[in-house]
């Protein structure tokens, strides 16, 4: 019957699943002839009624007769019908259209409508990602750049590529596919021959100087500062003064990455002393959060590592009222990463497990793999301090699979399996991490991160059997004079406590006192009253003849 063949090509084009109201809008079928044909479609069983709330929806029993309904049609007639499927779906849903923006792209890219296509293509692949189907963002994104050139040249066009490319520049970072630098270098000319054209070349600043802070965490110190470099490009074409604020924005996250966080904090400060700071544009649309939340984020990190909590509560209290106001999974895990960072600082391990875990879950849900593995490098960490050695190794092992071993962030994680290794009875496999990390370090000439591998190496000397205790000291002492130099707090207090009570059990009190009490300050100064109490039983212990029981954490 024709019209039943009709209403089936139709219905074909529509999709599996396909809603009346949908239906209805786009056949040039009567109401009454369209209830005729989809029942003699239902009593030849070609598709069968779904559900009625809250609308009444088909499916096709087989997808084969989808298919075959669809390749039926002249190609220029589903172009047509494509197109009017996408238009009817606008027309139906206008408050609801981001929720349908994958099968607008969908049609549009098989319609004559190429503006709308690539409008689809983009909105989908930014959705796609924002949803942690990265990988699927980026094909949609790609489709929509292709298209996108194809368009007749205008300001409304050009501004859309260079918003789908600074999308793109974003994903192409935690995607880290094979060719990862080569596409970021072809974006970013295509980037720039758009930006000239529009005398839009300000815009450029904030993706080389954000693309920093990512780019540290994989290259180092040297990623950033290529970033800055970047910037400092554009001096005499754009202002000055956010030549400055961006190229500065790179060099903090080289900073950070050294490991000199009084000097991050410092520079951090400035940047947010930037009086629009709270109103300024993201990178990218895909941004996790605003750039002011970025930059109290990395504040966090500094000040937890100095030790100087008091400061950290206003500023988490701004990042969680900001993220509630999103509530998307990468802001999430973003934000149980920071209040789990904040509680581990603050020795309150158990606590700090359940938020850490929670923002792998998050993490995972986002599809960002690399914030997954810092959420489990931190979550390894607090295991370590409650004692559960299997579990920090694993998380550890997870978090390094996904970092591929050899960026700096991989550098970062080995120390702290050394020490799961150790807690579980893993000599050799300590060692080998330890010694790893040390060099992986100096590589990356991070200050900080020499100081863990130090205190690891140590730990692993001490435990050794027989224990080499000479070379045990000389690495508590390297140790030391990294995280001094860092004003690493949290860990110097940690490798000072592991240093005395190596020598309490090796050279005697009056050679342990002094490092003792060194820790008790620090643990004092950051309120971690439980670690004061846990020095003072143990010099109190020592008097009474009992020996210190040494863990790696």
């Amino acid at each position: 019957e024709p019209d039943a063949k009709r209403t089936l090509q139709t219905a074909a084009i529509i999709g599996k699943d396909f809603a009346l109201p949908l239906l209805e809008r786009v056949s040039d079928l009567p109401p009454e002839g369209l209830a005729t044909a989809l029942d003699a479609l239902k009593d030849a069983e070609f598709i069968y009624e779904q559900s009625i709330y809250p609308e009444v929806e088909y499916t096709f029993k087989h997808a084969l007769t989808q298919e075959v309904a669809t390749q039926s049609l002249l190609a220029e007639r589903r172009r047509g019908l494509h197109g009017r499927v996408g238009e009817a779906i606008e027309s139906l849903y206008p408050a609801r259209i981001d929720d349908h923006v994958g099968a607008l792209a969908h049609h549009f890219a098989q319609s004559n409508d190429r503006e709308k296509a690539v409008r689809y293509l983009h909105m989908a692949g930014v959705r796609a990602a924002r949803l942690g189907a990265i990988a699927e963002g980026k094909r949609l994104l790609e489709d929509a750049r292709v298209r996108a050139r194809q368009l007749p040249p205008t300001e409304q066009r050009d501004r859309r590529r260079m918003d789908i490319l600074r999308a793109l520049a974003f994903i192409e970072i935690p995607l880290l596919e094979e060719g990862w630098e080569i596409n970021l270098d072809g974006i970013d000319e295509e980037l720039t021959e758009l930006a000239g054209s529009l005398e839009a070349l300000t815009e450029l600043a904030p993706v080389y100087s954000f693309r920093g802070l990512s780019l540290s965490f994989i290259q180092g110190a040297e990623g950033a500062l290529r970033c800055a470099e970047k910037v400092r490009s554009l001096t005499g074409r754009i202002p000055d003064e956010e030549v400055q604020w961006h190229a500065g924005f790179a060099e903090m996250a080289a900073v950070y990455v050294r490991g000199e966080f009084r000097a991050c904090l410092a520079k951090l400060r400035e940047l947010l002393a930037r009086p629009d700071v709270d109103r300024m544009a993201p990178p990218s649309e895909l941004a996790l959060v605003s750039v002011a939340a970025g930059l109290a984020f990395r504040t966090t990190s500094c000040l937890n590592r100095l030790g100087e909590f008091e400061d950290v509560e206003p500023l988490l209290a701004r990042f969680r009222a900001e993220v509630a106001a999103g509530e998307t999974p990468g802001g999430l895990g973003l934000l149980r990463i920071i209040e789990g960072n904040h509680l581990l600082a603050r020795g309150e391990s158990e606590a700090a497990v359940r938020l850490l875990a929670e923002s792998v879950t998050h993490y995972e849900q986002a599809g960002f793999r690399r914030g997954s593995a810092m959420g489990r490098q931190r979550l390894g960490e607090a295991l370590i301090e409650m004692g559960q050695f299997q579990e920090a190794r694993e998380a550890l092992s997870q978090a390094l699979e996904i970092l591929g071993g050899r960026d700096w962030a991989s550098a970062n994680v080995l120390p702290q399996r050394a020490r799961a290794y150790l807690g579980a009875g893993q000599i050799a496999e300590a060692r080998r991490d330890a010694e790893e990390a040390l060099t992986m370090m100096s590589q990356f000439e991070n200050r900080a991160g020499e100081g863990e591998a130090h205190l690891s190496l140590a730990l692993v000397h001490a435990a050794s059997q027989p224990p080499d205790y000479e070379a045990a000291e000389r690495e508590f002492v390297e140790a030391e004079e990294c995280l001094r130099q860092c004003e690493y707090r949290t860990e110097l207090a940690l490798a000072l406590r592991r240093h005395g009570e190596m020598r309490l059990k090796t050279q005697g009190q009056a050679a342990a006192e002094p490092l003792l009490r060194e820790s008790r300050d620090l643990y004092a100064y950051m309120g971690r009253q439980n670690d004061v109490e846990a020095i003072d039983a143990l010099l109190e212990g020592r008097l009474a003849g009992e020996s210190p029981a040494a863990t790696p954490g």
